[in-house]
Formats: structure tokens, sequence, C-alpha cells
């Protein structure tokens, strides 16, 4: 938004989520007389909002204003753009000869947006950086948390503590980091499915890099989130109805929605949007975690399945760190286990989203208690800033990279050492051995009475203690669901 203000110089602040522009009342700033001239204006002083600028580009008379506006000025900075904008969005050619003798431009200002290595449009002289298509690009802005360097840093690390790393210990440490992504992934939704549904998923997501990007592929997948003998009330493959994430009134079972998913008939064009950016992205070497981004919430807030649409959105996550090569060879790096432990800044992360777009969807409720959407909103779910959601990816994963992967690694390591002095000290079976420096590890450094009558009935009270010693001086950490 642009506001005037009585004196000082031109500033930039956010108030209530909304980034205002403040110009000086002196100024020399003329109030455009056209819709057209508005655009310009924004663009310069306000950066792009794709939202605005493709509903703006269906108004009545706006091709005929563009086109005299393109024909009085066609090397203006920002009517080059606006033209460039108008004919990618709506496949239309205006009726203007091709542009002569200038230099090439950005279309977003790298010093405000993060874009993809950019594709050149001869006509407009415009340098194309936007990280998408025209039916999928959703922004970023470019922020301190969101450097090049941080993203560079984060992956050679995560490289650098592979490498340092002991071969069989590494090999004991991928199946586990690949297992507690797939529980951590079920654990967001409130669910602990048994170990054989869980590795089934994990298998999945090994295998992510193999996958093709297509609706029967994520159809299939969706398919596999479900146990085959309790999908009784599982609606599988693509929504054919509305769809919501929210609650309902108590008393007369009205929906309250928190987030309203894009219309049912809209889905199939979307995703294929949505994958045709992420090759577009991937192509042009865009950032790794940010391409995640577009693709994995863009996927989110679609919402295409009535059920399981938050672990295909983790499954993406995954996706597109291994194809561009972010993880080490053979590692999966456990993000979905560092948004469980982060599940408020997730909310945060998503409601950014939703909070922003609930106000221009139209809607009723179902006699069954769902949304019919009453109104056209592709565009909404087509364009959106991602930024927040990008910042909150970028946590997580330099959480997983300084914490997760080194602190498995360790935590093997202690582990086989304590087990090395204990078979110096007693011959325990390889099983016993591995449960008893577990026991004492979950229980503050001591067997507990239970487990040693269950487990450890043949030991003395003095090889208790001796053993609990050992487990001490090798000073393995208390870490849920270690290997051992």
């Amino acid at each position: 938004m642009t506001a005037l203000m009585p004196i000082g110089q031109k500033t930039t602040s956010v108030r209530e989520g909304v980034e205002w522009v403040l110009l000086p009342r002196n100024a020399n700033y003329r109030v455009p007389e056209q819709r057209i001239e508005h655009l310009t204006v924004a663009l310069k002083h306000e950066g792009v909002d794709l939202r605005v600028i493709s509903q703006l580009f269906r108004c009545k008379g706006i091709t005929e204003e563009l086109t005299e506006l393109v024909a009085a000025k066609p090397r203006g900075v920002y009517i080059r753009r606006a033209w460039f904008l108008y004919e990618w969005l709506t496949g239309e050619r205006l009726p203007l000869e091709d542009l002569q003798g200038v230099p090439y431009i950005p279309l977003l200002d790298p010093n405000q947006y993060i874009g993809r290595r950019s594709t050149r449009a001869p006509r407009h002289k415009i340098e194309n950086n936007l990280p998408g298509v025209p039916g999928f690009c959703p922004l970023v802005r470019r922020t301190e948390r969101l450097s090049t360097e941080r993203i560079e840093a984060l992956k050679n690390e995560a490289k650098e503590t592979v490498a340092r790393a002991d071969p069989a210990i590494l090999r004991r440490a991928t199946n586990f980091l690949l297992l507690n992504e797939s529980k951590g992934s079920f654990g967001i939704e409130g669910e602990a499915p048994p170990r054989n549904r869980l590795e089934r998923w994990g298998r999945v997501i090994a295998d992510a890099k193999e996958v093709e990007l297509s609706v029967p592929s994520l159809e299939s997948m969706h398919r596999s989130l479900f146990d085959p003998k309790e999908s009784r009330f599982v609606v599988y493959n693509l929504r054919q109805q509305g769809g919501f994430v929210g609650r309902h009134d108590p008393r007369d079972q009205t929906p309250i929605p928190d987030h309203i998913s894009a219309r049912h008939e809209d889905l199939p064009d979307l995703l294929d949007s949505l994958f045709a950016a992420y090759d577009l992205c991937l192509r042009s070497r865009f950032d790794p975690a940010l391409n995640a981004t577009l693709l994995a919430f863009g996927f989110v807030f679609f919402h295409p399945f009535e059920d399981g649409n938050g672990r295909l959105h983790r499954f993406l996550i995954q996706k597109a760190l291994a194809d561009a090569g972010f993880n080490p060879d053979g590692v999966v790096l456990p993000v979905s286990a560092a948004i469980l432990e982060d599940l408020p800044g997730y909310r945060v992360a998503l409601e950014d989203y939703s909070t922003g777009t609930l106000p221009y969807i139209e809607w009723q409720a179902t006699a069954d208690g769902n949304v019919e959407v009453l109104n056209d909103t592709a565009y909404l779910y087509r364009f959106f800033d991602a930024t927040r959601q990008a910042e909150y990816l970028m946590d997580r994963l330099e959480r997983t990279v300084r914490f997760s992967l080194p602190a498995e690694l360790d935590y093997l390591e202690r582990f086989d050492d304590a087990k090395r002095r204990l078979a110096n000290r007693i011959d325990l079976p390889d099983r016993l051995s591995s449960l008893f420096i577990q026991f004492c590890t979950q229980n503050g450094g001591q067997l507990s009475a239970r487990k040693r009558e269950q487990f450890f009935p043949q030991l003395t009270d003095d090889e208790v203690s001796e053993l609990e010693g050992i487990v001490a001086a090798a000073e393995v950490p208390a870490m849920q669901g270690g290997l051992g």
C-alpha cells in the first residue's frame, strides 16, 4: 500500500502485516488518471503482486489502456514490465511492434525478490526471472533469513558432517533418520501408526527422487498412506467436492473454516501448473529450499485430497531437496521431525497464507457440513507471497542439519562405545546389551526394577551398578527412538 506523509523521505514500514510505502507530500508524484498508470506506479513503489495484477488485466478496457500507454512510452522500465506481465499472464499479444535498441532489465528487482536464473524475452527486452509459470508463480522476497550464503552453508555443512562419519555408523544412522522422517510426518497429524506402516511410507520417501510428478503418481502415493484393511472411510483420488480446514459450530454444524481449499474443478490445472513451475525452477537452478517451499506449500494450500494432504506436502519437501542434490548422498534429512518440534511455528506459516486469502473467498455451507465456493478463486492459489513459508522451512532445515544429523551420529558412536565397554565386562547377548543401554539412558542412568526383573534377573546388584557406571562413563545421551 502507498500513502503520503507530511514530511520526511520515502520509507517503507509494516503495520499489522501490511507493507506500506510512505511518500513525502511535497514530492512530485502525479496522481495517475488511468488504471494502467496506477499499475506502473505500484510496480515502482510497491513491488509485484501477481494476484492484484492478474485481476486488473481481466478488467474491461484495460487492454486498450495498456496498448496506448506502451505505444506512447515503450522504453519506460515499469511500462515494459507491465507489458510483459500482461502478455505472460493472459497469453494474449498486444498489437505492438517488438522493442528495439534498449538494454534488458530484470522483471523482478533482485534487491527485492529472489528470482530464478532468467530467460530473455526479446520482445519486451525483459529478463524473466519469475520463479514459476503463468498458472502458478508465488514470489519470495529477499530477507536476511533467506540469504544465498545461509542456504549454501547448510548444504555444505550436511555433506561435511556425513563425510566425517564412520561408514558403518552412517548406514545405521541413515535408516534411523528415514524412519524418524516418516514417524515425524505422521506425528504432525497426531498419528502413531505401527512400525510396518512407518517403514512402508519411509520407503516411498527414500525413493522420492525416482517419483515423476503427476496427478496419477500423487494418487498412487496417496493410497499408500492408508492401511487397506482400515480404508472404509477413505476417499481416494482428487477431491470431487469442496474442502476446508477448521471446525464446525457445535450448535448447527456450520463450518468455521481456518482455510478453504481450492475448488475441485480447478485442481487438475493447478496441479499441472505447479509441476511445470517446479520443473522450470529445478532446471533453472533455483534455490533448493525455496523450490521445495513453492512446491510443497503450494500443494498443501490447494489441499487436493480429502485426507493425507499434510503427509504428501512433506513428501514433496523431501523430493525437492533430493532432486536438487541438497541432501547428502543416501541420506534423508528428517525435516518432519524438526517441524514436529515446532508445531506452533508450522501453524503460523500455514495461517500466514490462509488469513490473507479467506477474505477473498465467497462460500456457503452445504447440507453435509462442507463448503461450496461461489466465486473464482484459482488466482488466490496460483499467486501468493511465500516468504513466510520459505523462512520457516529454512529454519527447520537449519535445525535438522545442525542438530538432528550430528546428534544421531554422535548418539550411535557413544552407543557403540558403551556396547564395547559392556562386552569387556560381561558377555551379554547383543540384543540385551543394547536394551540395557537404552533402558538406562531413558531412566536417568539407572535400570528400573521392572526392566531388571523382566530382562536381567540373572544380574547381581553389584553387576547392575557396575554396568550402569559403564553406560554413564560412555555419556550416551537420552535419545528417544535411538537404534543401538
